[in-house]
């Protein structure tokens, strides 16, 4: 089993800081977050019972869309290894999953 991703609405949600520190120190910066659900495999495989809520960044100066209502697993381009020669994940990339099409009874 492979981690699954649920998207259940395309709605942003803003959040302002206002650093206190830095070249940004005292401006209000304003980031969008994207709530989503995701269900990682337990020890023996299958899926845990019960999704975590993530939220993911979107980085709408960079024209990032919100991404659309949809089940997703993890595109290869999110991981990388790190300095230290250890496995991380970077920039989330989401790849739909193809839907399930019936079985044909014969």
């Amino acid at each position: 089993m492979s981690i699954r991703i649920e998207v259940k609405s395309d709605v942003l949600q803003p959040r302002d800081i206002t650093p206190k520190s830095g070249a940004n120190a005292g401006k209000t910066l304003t980031f969008y977050e994207q709530e989503v659900w995701v269900t990682l495999p337990g020890n023996d495989g299958r899926p845990r019972p019960f999704p975590q809520r993530v939220v993911l960044n979107i980085d709408v100066d960079r024209k990032q869309l919100a991404w659309p209502v949809g089940v997703y697993t993890l595109g290869d381009s999110s991981y990388f290894i790190n300095r230290f020669a250890g496995l991380e994940i970077g920039r989330i990339a989401l790849v739909p999953v193809a839907a399930q099409q019936p079985q044909r009874v014969a």
